[in-house]
């Protein structure tokens, strides 16, 4: 239940925008919404729903949805509040707008999820949780893993130019790292997501997809890595699935 009790003028000013926070959000919660429905879902009288309403239609917050002239006004989320999120997202860094996907992996999943981005040197790492296992894969920050083996560094050659593609393998290839084969990228590119099984390290393996930009720029790769032995087969194709989802969610914020 919302109430609008305080002792003070202060203290009534504060729970005011708490109200109006609530009707913001309860909108954007159902969607189109009137007015008295609006004050039956928040417990509070239809003159104050109806108050705030029109508050917050006159600072750009809702907006009325093109209805006929028999039905009642409903609202819906104006343009005031999308283009500040949009403002915000727009100085948020790659690591901080993954952050929270990456928690939600690790604790979905028990295991280390890395975020890693594409450097020249190779796939950088540049955060790490640790998953819940007494026995888990741990690499550094700062580690700079190679595209050729590791999950998220193939995830990341999917959407490399040719041309840099064939530099980089060949650079690892000099360091002593397996050459990749064409289908092992064609089956990535179908699923969404790498699979690397102890090419760079022996007794670990890994699940890696790319995160993209809305221009279709790869800049980053979220990747979950355990031992071989709890990576089978079975459980890396749902984890790949887990990764991919997660981006879906969150990569539309990257600008």
């Amino acid at each position: 239940m919302v109430t609008s009790q305080g002792a003070s003028g202060v203290s009534k000013g504060v729970n005011s925008v708490h109200l109006a926070f609530a009707v913001l959000n309860e909108v954007a919660r159902v969607g189109d919404i009137g007015v008295t429905e609006l004050a039956r879902n928040l417990e509070m009288p239809k003159s104050s729903a109806q108050r705030y309403v029109s508050t917050l239609h006159d600072a750009g917050w809702l907006i009325p949805v093109a209805a006929s002239s028999s039905a009642p006004t409903r609202w819906r989320i104006g343009p005031e509040p999308i283009g500040l999120g949009l403002r915000a997202v727009d100085r948020l860094s790659v690591q901080e707008i993954l952050r929270p996907a990456l928690g939600e992996l690790s604790r979905s999943t028990a295991e280390t999820v890395l975020l890693s981005l594409p450097e020249d040197r190779g796939v950088l790492v540049v955060e790490r949780i640790e998953g819940a296992h007494a026995l888990r894969i741990v690499p550094p920050l700062g580690e700079y893993m190679p595209y050729t083996g590791s999950a998220a560094g193939l995830a990341l050659a999917l959407h490399l130019k040719p041309a840099r593609w064939r530099v980089i393998q060949e650079v690892e290839a000099e360091a002593g790292f397996p050459p990749v084969r064409a289908e092992d990228l064609t089956l990535a590119q179908q699923q969404g997501y790498a699979i690397n099984n102890e090419r760079w390290t022996e007794g670990v393996s890994a699940v890696g997809a790319a995160v993209l930009d809305k221009y279709g720029t790869p800049r980053g790769a979220i990747s979950v890595a355990s031992p071989t032995s709890r990576m089978s087969v079975r459980r890396a194709h749902e984890i790949g699935a887990q990764i991919v989802s997660k981006i879906e969610s969150v990569g539309l914020l990257l600008r």
